[in-house]
């Protein structure tokens, strides 16, 4: 058995004790995925106390949600992420709604066109579909598709080592 597939085999063990309710799983994967998570925030919200908020908000929403996680539509990692990026989604809109007229706290980097992570930031970072992705980086959904495939893939390497 690879590295990945033993990785992807725990994450479904812990997925399935976070289903039947077992708290102590919880703590497991928040040691295992909070790291990587608050980076991904990180990079979303430019201030400290939201993002741990957000961080902690996004692992009670995975708490919450755990009934739905199906290993046949996405990775456990790639389903904590995206309701990580959607607490944050929230988390922001909420803020921008109470002060409509502050500055937008979204992650506002330039861009490295060169760069496989960059279809990642616009989707993931952004919030853009992948077909408006595509035409950012002038490419095609396929392609944006591949090179998030590819960040993610990376992303979880550095989980596992």
């Amino acid at each position: 058995m690879t590295l990945h597939a033993a990785n992807a085999a725990a994450d479904l063990q812990l997925a399935a004790s976070l289903q039947q309710g077992k708290q102590e799983s919880l703590a497991v994967v928040y040691d295992k995925y909070a790291p990587a998570l608050g980076g991904i925030i990180n990079r979303m919200v430019n201030e400290k106390a939201l993002a741990e908020k957000i961080l902690q908000d996004s692992f009670i929403n995975a708490w919450r949600q755990v009934a739905i996680f199906d290993p046949a539509n996405s990775s456990f990692f790639s389903w904590l992420i995206n309701i990580t990026r959607q607490t944050a989604f929230d988390a922001l809109q909420s803020q921008q709604n109470a002060n409509p007229t502050g500055n937008n706290p979204v992650y506002d980097a330039p861009y490295n066109l060169a760069s496989q992570e960059t279809a990642f930031d616009l989707v993931y970072y952004k919030g853009l579909s992948y077909a408006a992705a595509a035409t950012a980086l002038q490419t095609t959904v396929a392609e944006v598709k591949a090179g998030i495939h590819l960040t993610l893939n990376k992303l979880k390497q550095q989980i596992v080592e």
